[in-house]
């Protein structure tokens, strides 16, 4: 996400930025500046801007410059400003100008954005060589196709040096932030998205999963260790209940600090009900002539076919109170998917198994 957060700063900046103004008087300099801004065009923006150094700022392709062009078009479309106020050094070597700039809510953009950014680095159900990654401009442009953003008044404040009757901006950080309505510094805002904003990107995905995409996902075989050629069935089955329970709530959040830990009720198929349904026709197999007679690998299929009939004809689903913590690594939350979540997913299967296990050393 870091990655991405500096191309796209590095791209509102310049196009900020940079045009070299030299102009008699330090508000017609500013003007020039401005101007420049509210009637970009594409020839102006590749003047202003390296995409070369965006690319290498953003330590991977920014994708095509009508993705970047379009993304700034739209952000400066509805850019207004008014000269507030001037005032000059009395050797007339510095002036001061400052300005109320008019553009869309650029907190609001960027909290979408980081939204964005942040989804398109999750990589669930895909293949590690797959490349989804979409560029920040990219999605800074469905951003501002997707959403009427209200506006919003700012204040920038030019410095300017003068020399031989002209005056040029002197460029620093804080104008360039101030200048793109502060979208430089929310996006560096490694708080902008709350615990539990990040903690609800995660999980939706899984809402909408497959089976397919959860044995991506879980990546565990012979779940219930049958050791038979229905293995493979047996697990298909488990997958297809866990997408089709699947559900969360995001109940409690506490953050402290760079830390912070969430209550989340999660959904998923009943094991123990699963295992409950088994347990009767188990035990009539277990104490019936044919179980004595049977080899071990047919005793073995007999049971694996009871366990597939019982998740086969399973309509019970439980829920489980999960604690997720989240570590806040400088640049947003990453929230820790442990154990306790897999667990939960697979319907407490420790405990299924041992009741399971239980059920088949009694008889």
């Amino acid at each position: 996400m870091k990655r991405h957060s500096c191309s796209l700063i590095l791209l509102v900046c310049s196009a900020c930025l940079y045009t070299g103004c030299g102009y008699a008087g330090p508000e017609k300099a500013v003007r020039r500046e401005l101007d420049a801004i509210q009637k970009l065009d594409e020839n102006t923006i590749t003047s202003f801007v390296s995409y070369e150094d965006v690319q290498s700022a953003a330590g991977q392709a920014v994708g095509s410059e009508p993705d970047a062009t379009d993304a700034i078009k739209l952000f400066f479309k509805n850019f207004k400003y008014h000269i507030d106020s001037s005032s000059q050094s009395q050797d007339g070597t510095a002036a001061t100008v400052t300005v109320s700039i008019t553009n869309l809510d650029a907190k609001a953009l960027a909290t979408d954005l980081c939204q964005a950014i942040y989804q398109n680095s999750l990589n669930y159900g895909s293949s590690a060589d797959q490349d989804t990654s979409v560029s920040s401009f990219s999605l800074m442009k469905e951003c501002l196709d997707e959403h009427d953003y209200p506006m919003a008044t700012t204040t920038a404040t030019f410095h300017l040096t003068g020399q031989d009757n002209s005056w040029k901006i002197e460029a620093n950080a804080q104008l360039e932030n101030e200048l793109a309505g502060g979208l430089v510094e929310y996006l560096s805002d490694p708080y902008l998205l709350a615990p539990e904003d990040i903690l609800d990107l995660t999980l939706t995905p899984f809402c909408n999963f497959t089976a397919q995409d959860w044995q991506n996902y879980l990546n565990i075989s012979d779940i219930f260790a049958v050791g038979t050629s229905q293995a493979d069935t047996i697990d298909q089955l488990l997958f297809q209940q866990i997408a089709q329970f699947f559900d969360y709530e995001i109940t409690d959040t506490l953050q402290d600090g760079d830390t912070a830990q969430a209550t989340v009720n999660i959904t998923s198929l009943d094991l123990n009900a699963v295992i409950e349904s088994s347990l009767g026709p188990l035990r009539d197999y277990g104490t019936s002539t044919e179980s004595i007679r049977d080899s071990e690998d047919d005793f073995n299929e007999k049971t694996g076919q009871i366990l597939m009939d019982a998740l086969e004809n399973n309509v019970s689903s439980t829920v489980t109170p999960v604690t997720i913590l989240l570590y806040n690594d400088g640049h947003t939350w990453d929230p820790v998917l442990d154990e306790s979540f897999t667990d939960a997913l697979l319907g407490n299967l420790d405990e299924s198994l041992s009741s399971l296990n239980e059920a088949v050393k009694s008889d």
